[in-house]
């Protein structure tokens, strides 16, 4: 009788990577020959260059792989970091499953999930007082940029007012973060969640 035992987990990381580790285990009391295991990164998924330990990269397949032999009552770890696209939506739910092949044609699935958290800044808005000015008037812009996500985001603009208006420089304030004028408005900072 032999046996494959496997687990995927998955932590993440302070840089917002996410840490796969997969483990198989033989808890039979034979050799277990010709295991495989293959996991095919979703396309959300990038493997971080350089963090896969206990297995091979297949890129053609975009996958992760590991072929050998355990022996009874031993394991084998597979570990290694993955970032999703910076283009994923926020809340995207993405689902790494690793095939495990115990080497006789019992093929075992073991998925870890992760929920993509991204700051959200597309409720940001501007708004002008008065609504209109005489020639050589003034008018108050104001821009918000807001995060309804569920995670701080390192945020920036760029404001660049149309002619003929022209801005007093000396008037620019920001509530938090640094604004100043480089061919337009420019702001950047953190907007918190």
């Amino acid at each position: 009788n032999r046996t494959v035992i496997s687990r995927l987990e998955t932590d993440t990381n302070a840089d917002g990577s996410k840490t796969y580790t997969i483990t198989l285990h033989n808890g039979g009391r034979l050799t277990a020959t010709n295991v495989t295991m293959t996991d095919e990164l979703p396309a959300a998924l990038q493997l971080v260059e350089g963090t896969l330990e206990g297995g091979t990269y297949d890129a053609e397949r975009h996958a992760i792989v590991w072929q050998g032999t355990l022996p009874p009552h031993s394991g084998r770890v597979v570990r290694f970091r993955a970032n999703t696209l910076p283009n994923t939506p926020n809340g995207t739910i993405i689902v790494n499953t690793a095939r495990i092949d115990n080497g006789h044609g019992d093929v075992i699935e073991r998925p870890a999930e992760v929920r993509v958290l991204r700051g959200d800044l597309s409720e940001s808005d501007m708004l002008v007082t008065p609504g209109y000015a005489a020639a050589g008037g003034t008018a108050t812009y104001t821009l918000r940029v807001r995060n309804s996500g569920p995670v701080d985001i390192a945020g920036s603009l760029l404001c660049l007012p149309p002619e003929p208006l022209s801005v007093d420089i000396a008037s620019l304030y920001a509530s938090a973060g640094s604004i100043g004028w480089e061919d337009g408005v420019r702001w950047e900072g953190l907007v918190r969640a």
